[in-house]
């Protein structure tokens, strides 16, 4: 699902085309009422624009809504990872000799934001019992170190112009991300 400020934007436009019935008379909009679902029809004139603003209003707090949660320092970081590796991933596709070093910034980002991703807590480890939160704990940061392993690796292909290793790395990484969130990620953080 697509969490983009503008995908939201048309789909809660979608919805009050829905709800909103919408009068045009010569190619103007004159007026436009609440769907008959609702109990009472509440129509508003466009003669008077300011009947609009309680609309337009809502339809700005549910735009802006989910940008109001604040993400997690980890989320953060796993967010710089996200951004880095799609980059990687699209261009592991199709690599060209001359974007090395565009490549290996990507790496470089990644592994920074990896290395500060491991000396974070994940969410979950909240919800873990006691007894066990120090063996959760120490395989994040073993699976991180996985990680950071295998992005050494595809940074030593890259530099190295071994371009069918990379994109084997690539995978390999995308592997270990998928592991690491369904044991470490809590749900609600899901994309």
């Amino acid at each position: 699902m697509d969490c983009s400020p503008f995908s939201f934007l048309f789909q809660s436009v979608a919805f009050f085309a829905g709800v909103l019935e919408i009068q045009f008379t010569s190619n103007k909009l004159t007026n436009f009422r609440l769907a008959s679902f609702f109990k009472s029809r509440h129509t508003v004139s466009m003669k008077k624009p300011l009947g609009l603003l309680p609309y337009f209003a809502l339809l700005l707090f549910l735009v802006l809504c989910p940008k109001l949660q604040a993400d997690s320092p980890l989320e953060t970081k796993m967010n710089q990872m996200r951004k880095s590796f799609r980059e990687l991933k699209k261009a592991m596709a199709a690599p060209v000799e001359a974007d090395k070093q565009k490549y290996l910034s990507w790496v470089a980002d990644l592994k920074s934001a990896t290395e500060a991703s491991k000396a974070l807590e994940p969410e979950k480890a909240a919800n873990i019992p006691a007894d066990q939160k120090t063996a959760f704990l120490e395989g994040y940061k073993n699976k991180m170190d996985e990680l950071i392993d295998e992005i050494d690796s595809l940074g030593k292909a890259i530099e190295a112009g071994k371009w069918d290793e990379a994109k084997a790395l690539v995978g390999q990484i995308n592997q270990l991300q998928r592991e690491g969130h369904q044991k470490y990620r809590a749900e609600s953080n899901e994309h």
